[in-house]
């Protein structure tokens, strides 16, 4: 069944209107798709599945329960559609007991191919495992999304052996990435790792321009698409400018308000502040693709210099950039006199500065005979380099 179709009926059934959660029961969230098992009873959520725990990127994990939300946002990231008659490969990360999984597997075969579940929480494993042994196009790895070493798995497995690459430039019409991002600080440090890979092509971008699809809580979102200025304008801010471009899903009612749309929900009397890496922290969902190759101001392994110039700048965020260059590296602050920068004024605040800005004073950097050497940061392991990966070579390494 197309997804209009299903779309259509869970409108009917439920007048169009979407369902406060304590309204919504399990056998509505997976009555999308009869063939799967279904889950527990939402009131027993909070006894089976942890409010928040512990991992390696993060605490709270909302998932989306509303199951006319949960259509209404696939359509809008287009993981519905049917692009140039072959179906989608979708790589999921963060599932949980697999509460998005199973609106996935609702959509026709034409549209989903194959569905790789990465989860390594043991809570949630027994409910996946459930998943894969009723619908033959879910491929469950018990590794966590957080880890590079997953995509590797995945590789060399031979879960991917049936996608192309496409590095011509075109959006890549097979491969997703789906997930939603736990709310914390470190989900922030991982979006970020996505980002800097682009330009190496490393992680699913040696396929070409894989489109991620997320939810994120607010706080990530205005990491990635403030303006100048701006209080949450920083290093991600720019590198993300630089590299991809970013659609939010347009109609608020899908995701918002929290209560009507998301579990686990948020206690009752917490402040917007306290509550603002918790349940109840307004989320969003966006689509990231890499900009075309030949519109991408950082090449290869120039992102680590990208990288360290723009993380050294970004502490003294609201000072002119002379001041900011000066603490990059000493003798830093002539680079602002070279012809290519010479139209920077060398008072202009840090976060004032534009992609392009920063294009031409890394060019000066580059070229920089006492520039000082640039290492990877090492938040998490990198990925080995695919074999159509640009050739890259770390100066601190070779």
């Amino acid at each position: 069944m197309h997804l209009n179709s299903a779309l259509r009926r869970v409108s009917l059934r439920h007048q169009t209107r979407c369902i406060p959660i304590n309204r919504v029961c399990s056998r509505s969230i997976t009555g999308l798709a009869p063939h799967l098992p279904p889950l527990p009873p939402i009131s027993e959520w909070s006894r089976r599945f942890p409010r928040t725990h512990v991992d390696a990127a993060g605490r709270v994990r909302p998932w989306l329960v509303n199951p006319s939300s949960q259509l209404k946002a696939l359509k809008q990231f287009g993981l519905d559609a049917v692009d140039d008659g072959n179906p989608k490969t979708i790589i999921e990360l963060y599932p949980g007991p697999g509460v998005m999984s199973r609106a996935i597997l609702s959509l026709p075969r034409s549209a989903v191919h194959r569905l790789v579940i990465m989860e390594d929480h043991p809570q949630f494993i027994p409910y996946l495992e459930e998943l894969a042994a009723a619908d033959d196009r879910v491929v469950l790895l018990k590794q966590s999304g957080y880890l590079w070493e997953s995509f590797e798995e995945i590789k060399n497995n031979g879960t991917l052996d049936h996608i192309q690459p496409y590095l011509d430039g075109r959006i890549h019409p097979q491969l997703r990435v789906f997930s939603q991002l736990p709310i914390g600080s470190a989900t922030e440090q991982l979006v970020s790792q996505w980002v800097r890979n682009v330009p190496i092509r490393s992680w699913v971008w040696s396929y070409g321009r894989v489109p991620l699809h997320f939810f994120v809580d607010d706080w990530v979102h205005h990491r990635l698409t403030a303006k100048p200025k701006d209080t949450y304008f920083g290093k991600l801010t720019m590198l993300a400018q630089a590299l991809v471009s970013i659609t939010s899903i347009q109609s608020d009612s899908i995701l918002s308000p929290y209560q009507d749309h998301w579990y686990p929900q948020a206690r009752e009397g917490d402040t917007f502040l306290q509550r603002a890496r918790k349940p109840g922290h307004p989320m969003v969902g966006i689509t990231m693709v890499p900009r075309h190759w030949d519109e991408q101001p950082i090449v290869g392994s120039k992102i680590d210099q990208w990288d360290f110039v723009l993380r050294s700048a970004f502490v003294l965020k609201k000072s002119p950039i002379k001041k900011a260059m000066a603490a990059v590296a000493p003798g830093a602050a002539g680079l602002l006199n070279k012809p290519g920068t010479k139209h920077i004024n060398p008072k202009s605040p840090v976060h004032q500065l534009t992609v392009d800005d920063w294009a031409a004073i890394l060019k000066e950097f580059d070229e920089w005979p006492f520039a000082p050497t640039v290492c990877r940061p090492l938040i998490m392991d990198l990925p080995t380099p695919p074999d159509n990966a640009l050739d890259v070579t770390d100066p601190c390494t070779s």
